[in-house]
Parts: C-alpha cells; structure tokens; sequence
C-alpha cells in the first residue's frame, strides 16, 4: 500500500492551520432602493448570509462576526454595520472579509477600489466576494483586475441610474399629491386603496398622541411628558413599529426621550397636513436632497390634534426660543411682554452698573425711532407692581368663589358625560351596522339576493357607517377641547389660591395665567389672561 508523503501531509496541516488563524467577519447588506415586493429573494440578508457560511464551510473558514445593514444605500459608507465591521478590523478582530458580491460592500468605484487595492493590503485583511471570484490572497492577474474594476464602475453607474429614477418617481408623486412617506409617522398606519397608500389613524396609540399634545399644551415640558410615558411604560415609535405592542415587555429598557416628543409635536402630519419633499435625500449623492421644493396637501388625510391645539404648542415653542437672547437671570416673564403698538417680543436687560440688578424690557425693533424707544419700555419692579395689583383685584371677583368654581367644574364634567353617552350610542350603531354587512353577505352568498343588490346594500351600510364615524370623531374633538377647559380650569384656579395665601409674583402664576402682556406708552399695561372667567362657561 503506497504511503502519503511526509511532505504533503504537513503542506494539508499548514492550508488547515492558515485557515484557523483567520477571524472572518459576515457582511450583508439589504439596499433601500426597492420596495420588499420588488427585491429579488436571493438578495435577502438571510440569503446572504446562508451563502457566506457555505462557503466558509466548504473553505475551511470560521466565521467569528456577522455584520448586517438593513434598507441602507451603496453609496453611503456611513452604514452601522459597516463601521462595526471596520472598527473589529482595526482592533484586529477580524482579519478575513466575506461579502456575497461586490456590490453588497459598496457602490461607489472609487471608495471600493481604494479599499481592495489599498486599505484591505495595508491592514492584512484578506476580502473575499464570492459571485465575484474575487479572494485576495491568491494572486490576481490583469484580468482579474480589470474585471473587478469594470463591476465596480457598472455598480456605481446602477446606484446613478437609480437615483435619477427615484427623483422622478418621487417628484411625479409628490405633484400629484400622493404619500410617498417610506414609513407611517406614529400614531397612523398605511391602508391600501386602490392604486395608492392612504394614512388612517391607528387607534391602538391614538390616545398616545393626543396625552403628548394635551400635556404640551397645559405647560408640561418634553422631559417630564416623556418620564410619564415612560412611567406608563407605553412603546417608545420604533419599539412600536417593530412589535406592535403598546406597552412594553418588563424586560424592555428602551423608552421615550424628549427628542422623540420634539419631533411628534414638531409634525404636521398630526392636523391633517402631509408635507413631502424636503426629507427624501438621494442614494447617489450621499444625503443631499432629491427635491427643492416642499410639497404641502392640506386636509390629506383625518387629524389627530386640532390646528388649535397644534399652533398653541408650537407658538410657546417658538416664543421660548426667540424672545429675550440677551437677558441676564431668571426671567420669569419670558415670552409674554409684547409692545402694544409694534406687536414685537419686549427684549429684557440689566441697566444696572452696580452688583444689585435692575432690569427693564424696552422694543429693540430697529424700525423704532428713539423718542419710540424711550415710551415703550418698563422696569421689571414696576411690571411686578402692576401684575400684582390687577390679581388682587381679580380675587375680588365674585365669579371667582368657590360656589361659582364647583358650579362651572360640574357643569364641564356633565358636558363631557352627556358626550360621552353619544359616543356609546354611535359605537352601537356603528356596531349593529357592521353586523348588517355580514348578515347582507350571508343572504347574497344563501341565493337570497342577486349580486347587483348585494353589493347596492353594502355601499349604503358602508356610507352609514363612514358618516357615524365622522358624527363620532366631532364628538371626540369636542370632549377633547372640554377636557382641556377642565385641566385649564383647575390649573387657573390652584394657581389663584395660591396667591391668595402668598401675593408673590411668581414663573408659574404667570405662565400660567397668563397668554400676554402689552406694553404702552408711559407704562401703560394691558393684560390678556388665559380664561375669561365671566364668558369661559359658555365658550
């Protein structure tokens, strides 16, 4: 029997041991440039891994990371897997790059060329792309070479091509007013019809949507509204996008954070108004915007919030960050002095040259002659003066006793009962009405009517049921607005005793109770308070 060679023995031993000392690192990737429907299966992340693992196998290689980047374009190399796996490279965790194609690595010629030819030597990282042919650890010829670099060109030229045939489908899209938006904002979800996607409220977080407006709007700030979701241990979005799931395992550790609040206050989308445009940016030039005009559709779709409620939370926002740059300590009057006669924000300042700080709030309009400047403006002690004394006077009003306050407070909630009884009742109707398609498609499918009054019946009991739905949600809205005068209600009134035991101007009396305060010529005051307590009732 012939003997296998000492030499061939330890030539196999060295292959099996070159192999081990390679730490391979997985990378797949799934574009974003085609919808599921259109991707080729074969393309799938699960599939590319599945043939890098293959191969490992059948070469004897042990794959130590598997990097993934979902829905992510060619052309940006600012992907998360990605720069996990070139970080483990520059770690030495990984010495050994397996992709299923070129392509999946990157689409841009001249970036993937600098990588093979020179970052991949220069760190001795072995890359491997299988339907390529490509390994780097055994020599190529010019050929080779060549073709990797025609591939590279063909894959940059096809993430151009797509580019500009994306423009144009968004652009047509847009002009026609239709959604275009990738995912669903939170608080609504996608429903086909027809040929397009339309936006219908998801009532599973409805009420999510309007706690955060509501709360916005009764003074809460983003930090503590996101605490009190969390607290409530509700799915932040993205928890919510993937599981679907209201609440939160106990296990989850993923919550809300103000930026998240920011950003639902911040939309349109909840008021009915689709706005597109100025967010699709383009694969080819790495983020740059695809469109230069904004496309706005108003009434797109069915609100959520009202715009009255939208515009109140949104103009505190921007009155917050506007007014009063260059003022110096507490300023408890931020956002509310405006100038009666030119409407600009009062800006505050301390004219004092002494340790002790005395300041004023005078018009820094520049449209504003000096004689102008020297009217329009108050000391910050006398405005305390002035406050203080019309709450006095308002504790005086007879409107304001605690009969008149229990008799408007049960007045608000019967309101809101007698509502509430009309809901129920349209749920009912809407409920039996939803039985009367079921029992109309049972009689059509027994023979006891033809298909052209089958289908006459179910657009009837279809229109019955659209119209209750609208009946209901105006209803929604209003116990919503009454919900809101009952928390306004109860803030005015806390804040008022308050200073019925202690006559102190303070940040929260003022905010409050206060919308604005216009400022005169010769300190002259006029004050707009946030409930007008002898008409409020009957609002």
């Amino acid at each position: 029997m012939s003997r296998t060679s000492r030499k061939k023995i330890g030539t196999r031993n060295d292959e099996v041991d070159k192999h081990n000392d390679y730490r391979v690192g997985l990378y797949a990737r799934l574009s974003g440039e085609r919808t599921e429907i259109d991707r080729n299966k074969s393309s799938s992340i699960e599939s590319q891994i599945k043939m890098g693992e293959e191969f490992a196998f059948q070469n004897g290689l042990k794959i130590t990371s598997v990097y993934k980047d979902y829905i992510e374009s060619g052309r940006n190399f600012s992907r998360i897997g990605y720069l996990k796996l070139l970080s483990d490279v520059k770690a030495g965790k990984i010495n050994c790059i397996i992709v299923r194609d070129l392509s999946r690595l990157g689409r841009d010629y001249l970036e993937m060329g600098r990588l093979i030819e020179t970052v991949f030597p220069f760190l001795g990282v072995r890359f491997i792309s299988i339907l390529d042919n490509l390994d780097t650890e055994k020599s190529q010829d010019m050929n080779t070479s060549f073709e990797v670099a025609i591939k590279n060109i063909v894959n940059d030229y096809y993430s151009k091509d797509v580019s500009e045939k994306l423009r144009r489908s968004y652009q047509l899209g847009f002009s026609q007013g239709k959604c275009m938006i990738r995912r669903a904002p939170y608080g609504y979800k996608f429903e086909k019809s027809k040929n397009a996607r339309k936006l219908h409220i998801d009532e599973s977080v409805r009420d999510v949507v309007k706690f955060i407006f509501f709360q916005s709007f009764a003074g809460i700030g983003r930090k503590k509204i996101a605490i009190e979701l969390n607290r409530r241990r509700i799915s932040p979005p993205d928890i919510y996008r993937k599981t679907k799931k209201v609440y939160l395992e106990l296990d989850e550790k993923s919550g809300w954070k103000s930026e998240t609040i920011n950003r639902i206050l911040k939309n349109k989308i909840y008021v009915g108004d689709l706005i597109q445009g100025k967010n699709i940016t383009d694969l080819y030039r790495n983020g740059k915007s695809l469109s230069d005009t904004v496309y706005k559709v108003s009434s797109h779709h069915e609100p959520i919030i009202s715009k009255e409620i939208f515009d109140s939370v949104n103009n505190r926002r921007l009155i917050s960050k506007q007014c009063l740059r260059n003022s110096e300590g507490d300023n408890k009057y931020k956002g509310l002095i405006y100038s009666a006669i030119s409407k600009e924000y009062l800006v505050r300042k301390n004219e004092s040259k002494t340790e002790k700080k005395s300041f004023v709030y005078f018009d820094s309009n520049s449209k504003c002659t000096p004689n102008y400047y020297k009217k329009v403006r108050i000391s910050e002690s006398k405005l305390d003066e002035i406050v203080q004394s019309v709450l006095v006077e308002l504790l005086k009003c007879p409107n304001l006793n605690d009969k008149y306050q229990n008799s408007l407070r049960n007045q608000l909630k019967a309101q809101i009962s007698n509502l509430m009884r009309s809901i129920r009742k349209y749920d009912i109707q809407i409920s039996a009405a939803k039985k009367m398609i079921n029992n109309n498609y049972e009689n059509y499918a027994l023979g006891g009517v033809n298909l052209d009054k089958f289908l006459n019946n179910k657009n009837q009991i279809k229109l019955q049921i659209e119209n209750l739905l609208q009946k209901k949600a105006a209803i929604e809205s209003k116990i919503d607005e009454l919900s809101i005068k009952v928390e306004t209600f109860e803030i005015w009134c806390g804040c008022l005793e308050d200073f019925a035991k202690n006559p102190i101007i303070t940040n929260r009396l003022l905010k409050e109770l206060i919308e604005k305060i216009e400022i005169g010529e010769n300190n002259s005051i006029n004050i707009f308070f946030k409930i007008n307590i002898e008409l409020w009732a009957g609002g």
